[in-house]
């Protein structure tokens, strides 16, 4: 141990088998204390820099919830030189982001994540909605999963039957210790959904003393204010054998109003400044003269001067953990959580960026027609458990996790509450699991390290209750779902070589293997009420799955590793899949409404039988729906870390990510049946005939009457992205000048290509409007030095193209001419922040306290203006609010 190092406190209880880097690792986490290996082996106790010291070369591969009391993540932890390519970020990544949100957080500084608009972004079609949304690759949301602390929280329920991803955006980023984001499938590891990737958020936990953060935020207009607070606490009641921690944190949002900015106004009059014949055609009853009158640059009045831009949020959360030891074998915890956002917003009858014929009058549509949109989801999630101490070092964990996420919206005219209507649903869930985990064998380079998982999980969406069904239920009214998933994991990590012996260029081999059969179960009632998501009877789906992750690692030099890993991954059938019906048609009868006529009516006749229209004849039997498959996927990673040597504190890493995902469901020509009458030679088992008679053929008909029609989905679409993740990191102390910290993350994505027709040509997603960018990333350069910390980060946003991927092409050639350019210009962002520690604070309560600063977008950079008719006149990935600060003000009791 060096002289001058020294720490407070006592190391945490450790028992099992671990190499000395493990153990030391878990030992001197918090302490400020850290460790390295000297040539001849000996192992040096030292003071750790203010920056972070390097990961060890073996971390430890048991879930991290049985090898230290310090957390209650479940996982194994995951670090960036793990065998698969694992981004991870810190608390103080988090800190000196300075974002207002957790979704903030992951648009801006996860490079693999294609959300390009956050759920504010859109008052509209979000319905006031402030959720969190996580796509990566581009390939949908419903493809990553989101865990925190290893497990899972209730999905959303959906107005269209589906189980939407969990909603994170009220999880507060100073209560958490690290996320672990894998870009890549890992079905095995981590089970269903995990397709395009998976996200896990480690909590802070073990705690003890007290801190209150307080922040607030505005704009450089000083329209937009935000304000924070967090707290925490923590104590043991008895001398160390039962810990407890409580935090809080409410944060409250500030809307943007139309009036505040001028996006929708310039976009308005560059629609008419490029293509004035086209703006009139889409703007009724408007003329030439008409827009003498209206002064299109500067009139926000056009709509709603008070209708949103941006959705004012709001969120709040609770954290409880309980942690108690029955003697050295056995110890018991509870650990629960509660989170809530909120949104509202104010959206006109019209649009945003057309031209109502009510501004003809006196500049402004009618205040009467703003709707006022709320929405709130609410998220629980207890688990109460045991971990008892086993023979050989080997660990059990049993525990019972149960929670609910509820949704409710409502719509009213701004002045008529309960004007339009409201609708609450839940979701309810449960989880049983036991895990075991403990070292088999010594191996070469280490231990033999196994982790087994047993787990049954439950959801729950009862019907709706819903006041006006037209309203939020037009597709079709949910009636009650459930969903459960039986699940049995196991993980082996074998280092097989030890770094600093054997074959070079088979240096510390590790292999990794993890495998999970899953069991997926979903019921759902009859309901012959609603045509798109009607069932002649009860469905009971069983599937099963099995999934795998494979991968190795080794380093050839010294200084470089290299990885692979090959794995695939399972997404249930959504509910909506599932729903699937054959009815009796008449056209005489015309008792299945307009959506019934529209697909097997009136506009469904039959070219083999001289456009006689089907069902006309005689009944026909009509089937549609869904496809109850289950989507399956694999990827391939290959990857290359590099730490030189000669430049201490360097890190450099690429990875290649190709995911295949197959067997998805795509309803061909939207279902109708028209559409396999005139191809009928493609689909001869979806149109089935009476033999053709003697009658038939007098009359010049060449095929029997049409007796059975299926339109029902087709499991035959497929995706692909092609991805490169580059990630740089140095770090360089000095003794005088303070520390340097330099990192950059970038993701190069040229292939995410959709086949969802079975005779038409694949196209390429990426660059389109909504769709992933080509290039994407974000760098950052921190200086720290005693007290003090200023940084310096930049957001990347390649160019993209003005039309979205599959649109007619008239309407994507005017979305052309309104904007005059065929893509919108690439962007760069830069945010300021700076901190600054006082160890003796001028308050005599606190034993430290510290302030930070944040600038967003210090250079007041405006949003590029987009002229479709989609959006809200500006581009997605920029911030509508411009050059924002906020201000906090720790304290640690």
């Amino acid at each position: 141990m060096a002289d001058a190092a020294q720490a407070s406190g006592a190391a945490p209880r450790l028992k099992g088998r671990y190499t000395p880097e493990q153990a030391l690792q878990l030992l001197l986490a918090g302490s400020g204390l850290a460790y390295r290996r000297t040539a001849d082996g000996a192992y040096i106790i030292y003071p750790a820099p203010p920056l972070a010291p390097s990961e060890p070369d073996n971390p430890v591969s048991l879930p991290e919830l049985l090898v230290t009391a310090r957390s209650q993540n479940s996982d194994i932890p995951r670090t960036q030189d793990d065998i698969q390519p694992y981004k991870v970020w810190t608390s103080r990544d988090l800190a000196t982001s300075h974002v207002d949100t957790l979704d903030d957080f992951f648009r801006e500084r996860l490079s693999s994540n294609a959300q390009p608009r956050a759920a504010i972004q859109d008052p509209v079609n979000q319905n006031g909605s402030s959720r969190s949304e996580i796509d990566m690759r581009g390939m949908g949301s419903s493809q990553t999963l989101v865990l925190i602390d290893g497990r899972r929280l209730p999905s959303l329920p959906s107005i269209d039957n589906a189980f939407l991803q969990s909603d994170i955006s009220g999880v507060p980023l100073s209560a958490i210790d690290r996320i672990e984001v894998l870009t890549a499938t890992s079905g095995g590891v981590y089970g269903a959904g995990a397709v395009a990737g998976a996200v896990n958020i480690v909590l802070k936990r073990d705690y003890r003393g007290a801190d209150l953060a307080v922040t607030y935020g505005d704009t450089s207009r000083f329209d937009a204010a935000t304000k924070r607070v967090d707290g925490r606490i923590g104590f043991t009641p008895d001398g160390g054998r039962t810990d407890v921690m409580v935090a809080f944190s409410d944060f409250r949002g500030a809307d943007l109003r139309v009036g505040e900015r001028d996006y929708p106004a310039k976009a308005r009059a560059r629609r008419y400044a490029n293509d004035r014949k086209s703006f009139l055609a889409d703007s009724p009853g408007l003329s030439a003269a008409d827009v003498a009158k209206i002064d299109l640059q500067f009139a926000p009045g056009l709509i709603t001067p008070w209708a949103n831009l941006v959705t004012r949020e709001s969120s709040s959360s609770a954290l409880l953990s309980v942690r108690h030891r029955f003697g050295p074998s056995v110890e018991a915890y509870l650990d629960g959580l509660a989170l809530r956002s909120e949104g509202r917003s104010y959206t006109p009858a019209g649009r945003y960026i057309g031209v109502p014929v009510s501004a003809l009058a006196n500049g402004y549509s009618t205040l009467d027609q703003a709707v006022e949109q709320r929405s709130r989801t609410a998220t629980t999630r207890t688990t109460a458990g045991l971990i008892i101490d086993l023979p050989a070092a080997w660990k059990l964990n049993a525990d019972y996790t149960a929670g609910e996420a509820e949704v409710r919206g409502s719509a009213n005219y701004h002045d008529q509450p309960g004007s339009f209507g409201s609708y609450v649903q839940s979701n309810s869930f449960r989880v049983i699991s036991a895990r075991l985990a403990g070292s088999v064998a010594d191996l070469p380079g280490g231990p033999l390290t196994l982790s087994l998982l047993a787990e049954d999980r439950r959801e729950h969406v009862p019907a709706a209750t819903v006041k006006d069904y037209n309203l939020f239920f037009w597709d079709g009214m949910p009636y009650g779902v459930t969903q459960t998933l039986r699940s049995y994991y196991a993980e082996a990590r074998a280092p097989l070589i030890p770094r600093d012996d054997g074959p070079r260029l088979l240096s510390g081999l590790e292999l990794q293997l993890a495998v999970r059969h899953e069991a997926m179960r979903a019921v759902l009632p009859a309901n012959r009420d609603d045509l798109l998501f009607a069932n002649d009877d009860p469905v009971d789906d069983h599937q099963t799955a099995p999934v795998y992750t494979l991968g190795l690692r080794v380093f050839p030099m010294p200084d470089v590793m290299l990885r692979a890993s090959l794995a695939t991954g399972v997404v249930p059938p959504a509910i909506a899949q599932l729903a699937r019906a054959t009815m009796r048609y008449s056209a005489s009868e015309g008792t299945g409404g307009v959506a019934w006529n529209y697909q097997f009516g009136v506009h469904s006749s039959d070219p083999k039988r001289r456009g006689a229209l089907i069902g006309s004849e005689q009944p026909l039997l009509a089937t549609f729906g869904g496809s109850p498959t289950a989507e399956r996927a694999r990827s391939v990673s290959v990857g290359l870390v590099a730490t030189p040597r000669a430049a201490p504190g360097l890190r450099f890493s690429i990875d290649y990510t190709r995911i295949v995902k197959t067997r998805e469901p795509v309803i061909i020509s939207g279902g109708g049946a028209q559409y396999f009458l005139d191809h009928e030679a493609l689909y001869p088992e979806r149109v089935i005939r009476a033999p053709l008679t003697d009658a038939d053929r007098a009359r010049g008909y060449t095929a029997g009457v049409v007796t059975s029609l299926d339109t029902s989905a087709f499991s035959i679409g497929e995706t692909i992205s092609e991805a490169v993740d580059f990630q740089f990191d140095y770090r360089i102390a000095t003794r005088k000048a303070g520390d340097l910290r330099f990192s950059s993350s970038v993701t190069w994505q040229p292939l995410l290509r959709r086949h969802v027709e079975p005779y038409n040509e694949t196209l390429n997603a990426v660059g389109d409007d909504l769709e992933p960018l080509a290039w994407r990333g974000t760098a950052s350069a921190e200086w720290s030095r005693g007290p003090w910390l200023l940084g310096l980060a930049a957001d990347f946003y390649d160019h993209y193209r003005v039309a979205r991927l599959g649109e007619a092409k008239f309407r994507a050639d005017q979305w052309i001419r309104f904007q005059g350019s065929d893509r919108i210009a690439s962007q760069i962002y830069f945010d300021l922040v700076g901190a600054y520690r006082f160890d003796r604070p001028p308050m005599a309560l606190a034993r430290s306290m510290e302030v930070r600063f944040g600038v967003r977008n210090v250079l007041d950079r405006d949003a590029p203006v987009v002229a479709n008719e989609y959006g809200m006149g500006y581009s997605p990935f920029a911030d509508p609010r411009g050059r924002r600060f906020d201000l906090t003000l720790l304290s640690r009791f």
